[in-house]
């Protein structure tokens, strides 16, 4: 006999958390966005040209995001008795494209750069913008990571890795265009206007990976890849905790659809015990899950012990 238990629906105060956060992140994309693009062009730097893009990328994430998070907070209904939880695995695939996208437009840029490298007039000013820009990103992916993982928001944290690699390839342009300045004051005569987009092309590379692991994870997810196993292990021994009422289990095959987890187990109780006894036991086996996994669906399916072996037979 199988018992599907309903979706929990999330409290207002999760979903309207990850909506705010997602807003945030927005707004400061935005004002990064205008920030590089006026720098890059007073400044004349490819690295800070390619740091304006790599920003409008990430804004164009952040709105991905938000309408993820709220599209993923809407009940099951019945064209999705499942939830809409996927739209953040989604959202995070989509932000993964952009980012190797991003990396791509900024070789280009910096080949550009690399063939005909130009002295940069104003460095000093390009680079107080990237640490101006590194600040405000280090304060908003902190709270982008910390929402996301409160909710168990995939879609967050992707947004939060976009801001964090927009961090480190800040960064990297201001130590670039610091070299310059300070090239131009200790040794004039070297040719320090290759260090800009050399800079570019670093901050390409990092962006590139950054990108290809975010698409791997979210690819993972929407083919429905199990919990982890530190997760798996918990769900095991929620089940065996119920021994000698439940005498084994045969297959516990999980997966993830946003923050909600989907647990399936087939538990062995003694064939002479009622049904309704025996139904009351599995119940109680979910409930002390979701105690763990309070967003989660959980189904099992009863049978007779025998003497098949049982055991951690996961998908």
């Amino acid at each position: 006999m199988k018992q599907d238990m309903p979706l929990n629906e999330r409290g207002a105060g999760a979903g309207t958390q990850k909506t705010g956060a997602a807003r945030v992140s927005i707004i400061s994309n935005i004002s990064l966005v205008l920030l590089k693009l006026l720098a890059g062009l007073w400044t004349g730097s490819v690295a800070i040209l390619s740091e304006a893009i790599h920003s409008a990328m990430d804004l164009l994430a952040a709105v991905m995001a938000y309408v993820s998070v709220r599209v993923a907070d809407k009940p099951a209904d019945f064209q999705h008795p499942y939830g809409h939880g996927k739209a953040e695995h989604l959202a995070a695939l989509f932000e993964g494209v952009l980012i190797v996208v991003a990396g791509a437009l900024i070789i280009r840029q910096a080949a550009r750069g690399f063939a005909a490298p130009e002295p940069l007039p104003e460095p000093g000013w390009g680079a107080l913008v990237m640490l101006v820009s590194a600040a405000v990103n280090i304060a908003v992916s902190r709270f982008l990571f910390r929402v996301g993982r409160e909710t168990d928001s995939s879609a967050l944290i992707a947004d939060a890795w976009h801001l964090r690699t927009d961090v480190y390839t800040s960064l990297g342009v201001f130590a670039a265009l610091g070299g310059i300045l300070l090239g131009r004051l200790l040794a004039p005569e070297l040719p320090l206007a290759v260090l800009d987009p050399l800079c570019a092309a670093l901050v390409a590379l990092l962006i590139l990976k950054a990108g290809v692991s975010l698409c791997w994870e979210a690819m993972a997810q929407l083919l429905d890849h199990s919990l982890t196993p530190q997760e798996l292990a918990l769900v095991q021994s929620h089940i065996q905790q119920y021994a000698p009422g439940i005498k084994g289990y045969g297959a516990v095959k999980t997966r993830r659809s946003g923050s909600c987890r989907v647990v399936y187990m087939e538990l062995l109780v003694d064939g002479d015990m009622p049904v309704e006894q025996a139904h009351a036991l599995g119940e109680r086996v979910a409930e002390s899950i979701r105690e763990h996994f309070p967003d989660s669906q959980i189904s099992f399916h009863l049978e007779p012990f025998s003497l098949k072996a049982t055991g951690p037979d996961s998908e």
